[in-house]
């Protein structure tokens, strides 16, 4: 008898899994297990469905305990691999990968894993070589397909990308992370409205789709000329690795510093127009989101694409820039002390803010709250200072003025660092 009700619990699992309903397949999976603990399967399907919740932790306690049910499964380490890149915890899941292929190098589901860590190690043409090898495993798998279209885009080999998501679309039309795929394909050749429509599709099948909601909110920003043109810098940036990306960042001030050397004299009404534009683009970078959501509030329909964190966003980094600016031209003109204090607090508080809010990283949370609460403690100080110079100590506000702006500016250079920026 409990022989026909394991059976049943796991085709019901099975089902509901297969239906995307993890919380009652799961429900299925803990009963199961509870009538035989030492059924492996039971232990890889309950992971999956952990992993699909984003409870990762709970997760890996689980695939680790398949693994100990049945290490000779290449398909449970497959899943920790999966899971472990989830975790941030990249170089234990090639490790995982690499197990897995080697047990069963003729399951898509492990070469799969290994595409997807590749992935994550933005290792892009890695991940397209074995992107192939899985849909060669398995031509109707559409997480290999749709890997391999991002393997693709991520070469900036559209045309490629193109045909392999009309592939992907054709066998799997109602898949939510197939149109994701073909939304952020669209946007990164410009076809906005196109990209709209897939990630509205996207969220229609699965409103939780975290990459479907984010492309929806670029492509809603991009409907600004300026911020289409840091959305194309971000798509050619994200085809370098970590470490081209920081040489790029070095080249342009190296490029700078060596600009600043040659065009002097006669030659020096060049390298001003060449400064600002560089410290606008460099600015630009820092606060393009939070500005870009601004510009969402102003839409009635595009606002309730953001989260709370996002809205707040929008009022203060986006509000800061967008108010700051103007009071310091304006100061500048009536040559106001006072207004040109404010407007440097506003856009300078900006910087650490836009890494407050949204961070994943709760370091980074407190490391740039802890700066945005500095530039705002300082420039209190200093419109004191100018209003009322008897009430505080001018060697003090000035010294906070200082450690204020030297932390703005550490703050673009901080918030290229991963860790400062991601989830543990």
């Amino acid at each position: 008898m409990s022989e026909e009700v394991l059976g049943g619990l796991v085709q019901r699992g099975v089902l509901l899994k297969e239906q995307g309903r993890y919380p009652d397949a799961e429900r299925c999976f803990r009963e199961a297990i509870g009538l035989n603990p030492e059924f492996s399967e039971l232990y890889f399907h309950l992971a999956f469905c952990l992993y699909a919740q984003d409870n990762h932790k709970a997760a890996l306690e689980v695939v680790e305990k398949a693994i100990q049910t049945d290490p000779s499964d290449g398909d449970n380490f497959a899943l920790k691999a999966f899971i472990l890149c989830s975790l941030r915890r990249k170089d234990e899941a090639v490790k995982m990968a690499e197990e897995a292929v080697g047990l069963n190098p003729f399951s898509s589901y492990a070469v799969v894993a290994r595409t997807f860590v590749l992935l994550q190690l933005e290792k892009w043409s890695e991940a397209e070589t074995w992107a192939r090898r899985a849909l060669e495993l398995d031509p109707d798998n559409v997480t290999a397909s749709n890997f391999l279209a991002q393997a693709l885009r991520l070469q900036n080999k559209m045309q490629e990308n193109a045909e392999q998501i009309a592939y992907s679309l054709a066998k799997a039309p109602d898949n939510d992370d197939t149109h994701a795929a073909a939304g952020w394909s669209a946007l990164q050749r410009g076809e906005r409205l196109t990209a709209e429509t897939h990630f509205l599709e996207a969220l229609r099948l699965d409103p939780n789709n975290p990459l479907a909601r984010q492309g929806l909110l670029e492509s809603y920003k991009a409907r600004s000329p300026l911020y289409r043109v840091y959305l194309n810098y971000c798509f050619w940036m994200q085809r370098l690795n970590e470490k081209a990306r920081w040489a790029v960042i070095l080249g342009l001030l190296v490029f700078m510093k060596v600009a600043s050397t040659i065009l002097v004299g006669p030659w020096a009404v060049l390298y001003l127009p060449l400064a600002i534009v560089y410290l606008v683009f460099c600015l630009w970078v820092h606060v393009a989101g939070g500005v870009g959501n601004l510009i969402l509030l102003t839409d009635r329909l595009a606002r309730h694409a953001l989260n709370p964190l996002e809205k707040w966003e929008g009022i203060l980094v986006g509000g800061g820039v967008m108010l700051g600016l103007p009071f310091m031209a304006v100061s500048l003109i009536i040559d106001n002390a006072v207004l040109m204090t404010l407007s440097m607090v506003l856009v300078g508080v900006s910087f650490p803010l836009a890494y407050t809010l949204t961070n994943e990283s709760r370091i980074g949370q407190l490391l740039f709250g802890a700066i945005a609460l500095l530039v705002l403690t300082a420039g209190a100080a200093n419109i004191l200072l100018q209003l009322d110079p008897e009430r505080i100590s001018g060697s003090l506000a000035k010294g906070l003025g200082t450690a204020a702006f030297i932390s703005v500016i550490g703050t673009t250079w901080l918030a290229n660092v991963p860790y400062l920026r991601r989830a543990p």
